[in-house]
């Protein structure tokens, strides 16, 4: 953004935000390839500088100052993936231990109804 001039307010404003979704996603990538706080805020610098340093991100995307707007967006992006992931990979919740499992659909051949009857009773269906 330094150097740059913008013809109105809207279009200044625009661009701030733009600068803080990009710092966002950065700082989300960060979290996920670097786990442990202080080192992923590190990298998080450190990328952040050297894409400011090519006038691809602006410092205040990276400013202590804005953290809170970055975290506001970093909460919003988690709860999108795990909605999107959810959507497409379905999970059942074991009521025993509230557990998440993923569900697999299994196709049995060569079933008769009679045999679906007898393990909805709880019967055996295994014949020797």
């Amino acid at each position: 953004m330094a150097g740059k001039q913008y013809p109105s307010i809207q279009k200044f404003a625009s661009s701030i935000t733009n600068q803080l979704l990009l710092g966002s996603l950065l700082e989300h990538l960060c979290f996920v390839y670097e786990r442990d706080p202080t080192r992923s805020h590190m990298l998080f610098k450190a990328i952040g500088q050297h894409l400011a340093a090519k006038n691809v991100l602006s410092l205040l995307a990276i400013s202590e100052e804005f953290s809170t707007i970055r975290l506001q967006y970093n909460r919003g992006f988690t709860e999108l993936l795990h909605s999107v992931s959810t959507s497409i990979f379905p999970q059942v919740k074991n009521k025993l231990d509230g557990q998440k499992y993923a569900v697999k659909k299994i196709l049995i051949n060569n079933v008769s109804r009679e045999d679906y009857m007898k393990v909805l009773r709880g019967e055996s269906v295994i014949q020797s």
